[in-house]
Parts: C-alpha cells; structure tokens; sequence
C-alpha cells in the first residue's frame, strides 16, 4: 500500500509541476515582445531610467502603447505614443499641426513614418468594430 501511494503522489507532482512550467512558458514568451520593445524605447530615449510605461499592448505583430520620460532639463516632457514592429522603436515626435511649417524635413519624415507605423499596427485595431 506504500508503494502505490507513493507512485499515486509521485504522479500527482508530476502533473503540477508540468501544468506550472506550461503556464510559466506561456507567460514568460507572451512577455518577451513587451520587454524587447520597452527595451528598444528606452534606448532611444536621453535619459532612459525615467521612462514610465503607459498602455502596452501588443497587437498586429507589434508592441503598441506609451511613454513618458525626462528631458535633458529634467522635466517629463508628456506622455508620447511607440510602436515597436520588425525590432525597431518609433516613437511620436509630437509635431503640432500649428507647426507644421516651421519643422525641418527630416522631423516631417520622421512624424510621416510614425503615423504611418502607428495606424498599420495600432489605431487600426483600435478603430475595428467590437
């Protein structure tokens, strides 16, 4: 009777231990694209320690959400939108149509390849019915 309860506890363990390393994997490979796009977000970034993350999700095959980080002053400068797809970070330059005629041709490309970023992987799936 010793033996079969051991086997029975052995068995049970077993099937705990398997069902806790599936979830564990599971989690842990959902959580990936996350910290690689933080990661490619705070790289770009003056001072990268600072940065807050606000409403990261992943969707399309890209990580979308936002940031908010310090300026050379020391002052947060205002949350931004990202989009982290094909392992490269956008993140908003935040151009104001008030300005438009006043940013160089580089910040214009810059604003156009966001945007363009940002409704492929992000306000595309925001904007589908439910």
């Amino acid at each position: 009777m010793g033996k079969k309860s051991n086997n029975t506890s052995a068995i049970l363990i077993s099937v705990v231990i398997a069902c806790l390393a599936a979830a564990g994997a599971t989690g842990y490979f959902w959580f990936i694209p996350i910290w690689s796009a933080e990661a490619a977000v705070r790289q770009t970034l003056r001072d990268p320690d600072s940065a807050k993350f606000s409403d990261v999700s992943i969707r399309d095959g890209a990580v979308c959400g936002a940031v908010n980080a310090k300026n050379a002053y020391g002052g947060y400068v205002g949350t931004r939108r990202f989009v982290f797809a094909a392992k490269t970070a956008l993140i908003d330059p935040g151009i104001d149509d008030r300005h438009l005629s006043s940013q160089s041709d580089e910040d214009l490309n810059d604003e156009i390849i966001f945007l363009k970023a940002d409704d492929r992987y992000c306000l595309a799936d925001a904007m589908k019915p439910k």
